[in-house]
């Protein structure tokens, strides 16, 4: 049996696609002597630049009169579920169905070249029944997005096939941001407008290294919600950090006053009585705002 699905001819795109839109109006350059031409309305295109089989550019007039509209046929990218962004003057390959006048598009080259602002998308399924393709849900999938129309990239997992916690990655270049989460509470958030970075978690941060170098040029403020021995408080720290150096040596100083001076005879080199020097010490850190 021979089949009735045959490409039936090449075609020059006479109009940019539209966003979220799979039809093309096409000028079949060959002369479609064997189906029935379905004839559109005229869509304002006269003259393109199309490259030719040797890739040499050439000007042609199209017969906007003459443009069929064609379907977007994902030949060869099954896991694709929006078509390329073609724009006028790109080369399609015409499919169709015996003698009817239902037509689907192919691109014909790697025109990127005469490419406006493109997307792709690329989608794996996750689940164990087939759906409705009326209804899909886009959490039954894997995912990546790289799109220059609405500018962001974003690659995604799901969770609807058990897995324990689902993964994002967006970088957003018209807000100018990176997000990295986990669809839980933990993330990492850069918004470079603001030169600002933000990290969430619902437990603990570590940090493993040789060394840290710390540059502060403006006010540091830690917020610190401690449990155990921890240290509870807002602290400032207005003149970089020497201010908070010299409070930590008085404490220290103080502690040993109170607790060795008279037994072990350690000079401290604090004057006054130590429990007035750590009352003095207190209002100080509470004066940090």
């Amino acid at each position: 049996m021979v089949s009735r699905f045959k490409m039936v001819g090449v075609g020059i795109v006479a109009k940019d696609i539209e966003e979220y839109d799979n039809y093309l109006y096409v000028f079949p350059v060959e002369h479609l002597n064997t189906v029935k031409v379905d004839i559109k309305d005229s869509v304002d295109v006269e003259k393109v630049t199309v490259t030719k089989e040797d890739g040499e550019l050439e000007d042609i007039v199209v017969d906007t009169e003459h443009t069929i509209r064609a379907k977007w046929l994902p030949l060869g990218e099954p896991n694709r579920l929006e078509p390329p962004m073609m724009c006028a003057g790109e080369m399609v390959d015409l499919y169709g169905f015996g003698d009817g006048s239902r037509f689907y598009w192919v691109p014909k080259y790697n025109e990127v070249h005469r490419r406006k602002r493109d997307k792709h998308s690329v989608y794996v399924s996750n689940k164990d029944e087939p759906e409705d393709p009326e209804e899909l849900v886009m959490d039954s999938y894997y995912y990546n997005i790289i799109d220059a129309v609405n500018k962001f990239v974003k690659i995604h997992t799901s969770t609807n096939d058990g897995e324990a916690f689902g993964y994002d990655i967006e970088i957003n270049t018209k807000n100018s941001t990176l997000v990295i989460g986990d669809r839980s509470g933990n993330e990492v958030i850069i918004e470079s407008v603001d030169g600002k970075l933000t990290i969430n978690t619902n437990k603990d941060v570590i940090i493993n290294t040789e060394n840290i170098t710390e540059n502060i040029r403006n006010n540091k403020k830690a917020n610190v919600v401690g449990r155990d021995d921890s240290v509870v408080g807002n602290w400032t720290v207005s003149n970089g950090r020497d201010e908070i150096i010299a409070l930590i040596g008085e404490f220290l100083q103080a502690v040993i006053d109170i607790e060795h001076v008279g037994n072990l005879g350690i000079p401290t080199g604090i004057t006054g009585g130590s429990e007035s020097v750590l009352a003095d010490i207190k209002a100080r850190v509470l004066a940090f705002k």
